[in-house]
């Protein structure tokens, strides 16, 4: 990528939406205009479609995306928003989608995604702490909604994006296939913990008795 590419939710706030936009660069990586769409519109879904899974607390949120190289230089500020407690991503359905998209779609194609903080998102786009991220209120730009002004303002350091895209359907089989396969491990792992809480009780039955033995052949 000859620059990062930077994805506005629709609105601030907990739970809201990524803008469905697409970066034309991403072709020179083989992702396709479809696939791109898809993988926004399933983060979506997965997103905000169970309140206690939302992603919290992204005030302004951003998806970054880098060449995968430039991800392990920058170390953990861009990887998760300051706003998210560690412990609620990483068991949360998102972190699960975002994970299994960058090995299966991005990572084997050079490039990172995450979901980031403004803060996070200003050091991708080497945005100057002293460049305001909205475009100011003049005669061109009143009739601006936020996330235009948004737009505008990242114009100069962000990748082009194009925002006239296709509709998105219902839900597509990327989700369908990784819900499935969330379904299963978890019930792997269920099962597996439950097999080894099943032998530790049973030894420690097992000590019990023989402590509980040992007393009466003392007796």
């Amino acid at each position: 990528l000859s620059r990062p590419i930077a994805i506005p939710q629709t609105m601030h706030g907990r739970g809201q939406s990524f803008l469905r936009a697409w970066a034309p660069c991403l072709e020179a990586n083989s992702i396709s205009q479809t696939d791109f769409l898809a993988f926004i519109d399933n983060l979506n879904i997965v997103s905000t479609a169970n309140p206690p899974l939302q992603v919290l607390g992204l005030a302004g949120g951003f998806l970054g995306m880098v060449p995968y190289h430039w991800a392990k230089i920058a170390g953990t500020a861009i990887q998760v928003s300051a706003q998210l407690g560690a412990a609620v991503v990483s068991k949360s359905r998102t972190d699960m989608y975002m994970k299994e998209v960058n090995e299966k779609m991005f990572k084997p194609r050079g490039l990172k995604v995450s979901i980031t903080s403004v803060e996070a998102m200003r050091s991708i786009l080497r945005i100057p702490d002293t460049q305001p991220l909205l475009a100011p209120l003049t005669d061109e730009t009143m009739q601006m909604s936020t996330l235009e002004r948004e737009l505008l303002a990242l114009r100069d350091y962000n990748a082009m994006l194009d925002m006239n895209v296709p509709r998105p359907v219902e839900q597509t089989t990327m989700l369908a296939k990784l819900s499935a396969r969330q379904v299963e491990g978890l019930a792997k792992k269920n099962q597996k913990k439950a097999m080894k809480d099943g032998e530790k009780a049973l030894e420690k039955k097992e000590k019990a008795e023989k402590r509980e033995a040992e007393k009466r052949g003392k007796k």
